[in-house]
């Protein structure tokens, strides 16, 4: 299809119907595939709607030292105030119940090769700064259970973070065949802010889409870091604040990414290489996240997968904006990134390829995505399609090789709608799989191709 042309795809009811279709096909094909019992292994639950007339819901380091900080002064690695190679608590003994053998953890606070001799680039030290992430980096979990799928769910103290009613936060986690590669995974599921939004709780750790463990997967022998949904604030928020007729609620995706992370640098301190990946609300979660993966693991080749988190918002509806940056305390770093305007956060990645010369960094999406165009930021698809292209182009230009596109045309939203179609990480560009493209990103292929339909 010729770029500039209108497709037009649902309208917005329909649209928003789309969004409760991902949680259908949470709930129907991936329970369907694990066949599990109701204790709360899976869950999928709407938490809010865009508006009562639309969508009815009811709402009711490593070793020792695994919370290592850097100090800019000495340029070393030091031990956070709860760090304590003798403590007994409850954390401990979750871990050794499960995944961290010795052998996964020395004593040394250091890697051997790269990095830490000179630190991070002072650049990205501000922008940890900015997210204030390391005070949750000492969140470690209470409890665990087996889940399906060779996965483990760890539970955290709900006095630290909690999912958006007030229900305790988990992160699941899958070894695979390859200890080196660690995918840190983030769910999508909508977004709730005062007055709008819809959102689901979204909590299904099985092997789908980017997490299948099926042959055509390049991603099949990661470690998965199954980061669930039930922030409403795209993994990024920090705030707790009453909700008109619903009570307090807690917007805590920051804290809850950055225990899921920390609990992946300790169980797989020498990751050679590190995924970001995530869906929908999980891909606008991959901004943040990669900035804390980053910190955890200054050594690691890192790579972003967003899948459908385009990142920016429509600039006629600033109001909105703001409303959602106060209500999720969102930290964006708005000093720092002049290229992304009020609005344009998806020029963060051109922000990150310049502070750290190795990540590279791969966006799907649709061209007229109707659940993120329509639903949430209520642009028309064309003029929705024309910002996409437009900022990703200079994107691309800027770092031809470590930035690509996979864009489909359409207003579908999300692999999982690939998953939906029975296509999967098959479909192509060009004679180009997704599976191929997505080998092209985590093997630092040189060729690996910018695909747009």
């Amino acid at each position: 299809m010729t770029r500039g042309t209108t497709q037009h795809g649902p309208s917005r009811r329909s649209a928003v119907w789309m969004l409760l279709l991902f949680a259908g096909l949470c709930a129907g094909l991936f329970t369907a595939c694990a066949d599990e019992d109701d204790d709360g292994k899976t869950n999928v639950t709407v938490i809010g709607a865009v508006n009562d007339d639309e969508v009815s819901g009811d709402d009711d380091t490593d070793g020792d030292c695994p919370n290592a900080k850097y100090d800019e002064r000495t340029g070393k690695y030091r031990c956070g105030p709860n760090d304590d190679a003798d403590d007994d608590d409850s954390s401990g003994d979750v871990l050794d119940d499960d995944t961290s053998d010795d052998d996964t953890v020395d004593d040394d606070t250091t890697d051997d090769d790269t990095g830490d001799d000179d630190g991070p680039d002072p650049r990205l030290l501000e922008l940890y700064d900015i997210l204030d992430f390391e005070q949750y980096l000492d969140i470690e979990p209470v409890d665990s259970e087996d889940a399906f799928d060779n996965f483990t769910r760890y539970f955290f103290p709900t006095d630290r973070v909690r999912c958006f009613d007030g229900s305790q936060a988990s992160v699941s986690i899958s070894p695979g065949d390859n200890p080196d590669n660690v995918m840190i995974f983030l769910e999508g599921g909508g977004a709730r802010w005062p007055g709008g939004g819809v959102a689901l709780t979204v909590d299904v750790p099985i092997g789908v889409g980017f997490r299948s463990r099926s042959d055509n997967n390049p991603l099949r022998d990661w470690t998965i870091v199954y980061v669930p949904y039930c922030d409403a604030s795209i993994h990024s928020g920090d705030n707790e604040l009453e909700y008109e007729g619903e009570g307090v609620r807690y917007h805590h995706g920051l804290r809850h990414s950055t225990a899921s992370i920390a609990l992946a640098k300790q169980l797989y301190p020498d990751a050679k290489k590190v995924l970001v990946a995530g869906s929908s609300a999980g891909g606008f979660g991959t901004f943040f996240s990669w900035v804390i993966a980053r910190s955890q693991f200054p050594d690691a080749q890192t790579y972003i997968l967003d899948d459908s988190g385009q990142g920016f918002w429509n600039p006629d509806d600033l109001e909105t904006f703001e409303t959602i940056k106060q209500a999720w305390d969102l930290r964006l770093p708005e000093d720092i990134c002049t290229k992304c305007g009020i609005t344009e956060w998806t020029y963060a990645f051109d922000l990150y390829m310049q502070y750290d010369p190795r990540v590279r960094i791969g966006l799907v999406s649709w061209y007229q995505d109707s659940v993120i165009g329509g639903v949430f930021l209520q642009m028309d698809p064309l003029v929705f399609e024309q910002t996409l292209v437009r900022i990703t182009d200079d994107i691309r230009a800027l770092h031809p090789d470590r930035f690509a596109r996979f864009f489909m045309e359409g207003s579908l939203h999300t692999v999982y709608m690939l998953v939906l179609t029975g296509k999967g990480l098959n479909y192509e560009i060009d004679d180009v799989s997704l599976a191929a493209w997505i080998d092209g990103l985590v093997s630092d292929d040189p060729s690996w191709p910018d695909l747009t339909e």
